[in-house]
């Protein structure tokens, strides 16, 4: 930008007028009726410029469709099936958003569809045919993979799930359109994110404790993959199946406790007699990156402590954090760092009353259905602003699911808040303290 309006200052210059309206472009494409009262001003200031002929008319025409006033939204969500209950959660959130904006002036009307993968096609062609001017969905990758098969989008499309880079490599003609935008929760970005974290604290050697099965391969993969390009190094990862009650063997792995105890054997073996021995762990490792489920973490954590690593940082994704419906503390999760968003992190209990009268409504893994009804809000939230975090430089927004953001590829980009168990409550942090170590107490 600052080169930008370097040229534009020197109106002599013949690359002047080409700054300007980039310029005018990267910061008020996405405002309809500023965009072209600036361009009015820019052909006065640059008459028989180059540009007014065809870029101009295009970027009028990109300028009017995303400044286009948004009257009807069609949310199309599965409400039967598997996902039944995950579409209520985003429909609770979204329409809580909705309410919530009433004081607004010609507030949009919001339909919602049932829709899912079989039907997605009819359902879609139906919400445009009934006046939708935004569609909002599907929930479902498959579901977005069967729409992605037009060969265009007819009205702008907020798909409530994000495709990989191989897969959107195949879909150009969508990612270069003003219609189409990704915005999920995809589980590898937290992994990612965790890498970053820990390279940025400084950290460059890791051991990994993950899910076994494509779960769990893919968040390791995206943290690896992150942590390494940064420089950083594996040095161990063991992956415990969900239905395994043995966290001690994968744990004395992990830290080479086993290979400690099997020295010591070797060495009694060797002088034939015994020699006083205490396992220790490796000491090697900078931190541990950790991604279970509550349940096995719960377990896991314990078994760190009690093989002496309660000192060693380990930082975790989101899907450690089982919101308590009490509000109990999390005891067995202590000294624990993660990333979660921050609406999860400001509704640690369920007691309260929450809109749409979510409590009692989902299964025991409330902390999942929350981060939907917290997708659903922000989805709404971020409709009018679609155009501007596109294509205005630096553009945010401060979202229930995390610091918002856009990449070229029109998928939202989500910055998490971290947070670490202090007497078993997680209360946020900007950093890893120095000196990290579990904080000692009586349980009372």
């Amino acid at each position: 930008m600052a080169v930008l309006e370097q040229f534009q200052s020197d109106a002599q210059d013949p690359l002047a007028g080409w700054a300007s309206l980039a310029i005018v472009a990267r910061q008020d494409l996405y405002d309809a009726a500023l965009f072209n009262e600036k361009v009015n001003h820019w052909r006065l200031t640059y008459p028989n410029h180059p540009a007014e002929m065809p870029i101009l008319s295009e970027l009028l025409e990109k300028s009017t469709n995303l400044g286009k006033k948004i009257t009807n939204i069609a949310l199309l969500l599965p409400q039967n099936g598997r996902f039944a209950q995950a579409g209520a959660a985003v429909r609770d959130g979204f329409l809580s958003a909705w309410y919530g904006d009433n004081n607004q002036q010609d507030q949009p009307m919001v339909h919602v569809y049932d829709a899912d993968e079989g039907n997605i096609l009819e359902v879609y062609q139906r919400a445009v045919e009934e006046g939708a001017d935004l569609i909002v969905g599907p929930l479902e990758k498959e579901a977005l993979k069967t729409l992605l098969s037009l060969p265009e989008l007819p009205v702008t499309t907020l798909a409530l799930n994000q495709l990989e880079n191989e897969e959107l490599d195949q879909l150009s003609s969508h990612i270069n359109s003003d219609r189409f935008y990704q915005f999920g929760l995809p589980p590898e970005l937290e992994a990612q994110q965790v890498a970053d974290k820990a390279w940025a604290e400084g950290f460059t050697r890791a051991l990994a404790i993950t899910l076994e099965g494509n779960w769990g391969d893919r968040l390791f993969l995206a943290f690896k993959s992150q942590f390494e390009s940064l420089g950083g190094m594996i040095l161990e990862h063991q992956a415990i199946a969900a239905t395994n009650h043995d966290f001690s063997t994968p744990v004395t792995q992990l830290l080479n406790i086993d290979g400690s105890q099997q020295r010591y054997q070797a060495l009694t073996t060797q002088l034939k007699r015994k020699i006083m021995f205490e396992p220790r762990p490796r000491k090697d490792m900078d931190f541990i990156f950790l991604t279970m489920l509550p349940e096995q973490a719960r377990q896991i954590r314990p078994q760190l402590m009690f093989h002496r690593s309660s000192a060693t940082p380990v930082l975790a994704t989101s899907h450690v954090y089982g919101l308590p419906v009490r509000g109990e503390p999390d005891l067995d999760m202590e000294g624990v760092i993660f990333t979660d968003m921050p609406w999860l992190l400001n509704h640690q209990t369920l007691e309260k009353d929450t809109p749409l009268s979510m409590q009692g409504n989902w299964p025991d893994d409330n902390a999942a259905f929350l981060r939907l009804f917290a997708l659903g809000i922000d989805a709404y939230k971020i409709i009018p602003q679609l155009g501007q975090l596109r294509y205005q430089t630096n553009a945010e927004l401060k979202g229930e699911t995390g610091k918002l953001s856009m990449n070229s590829n029109g998928q939202v980009i989500r910055e998490l808040t971290w947070a670490k168990f202090n007497r078993g409550i997680p209360q946020t942090i900007t950093e890893i303290p120095k000196g990290y170590e579990t904080q000692e107490f009586d349980d009372e």
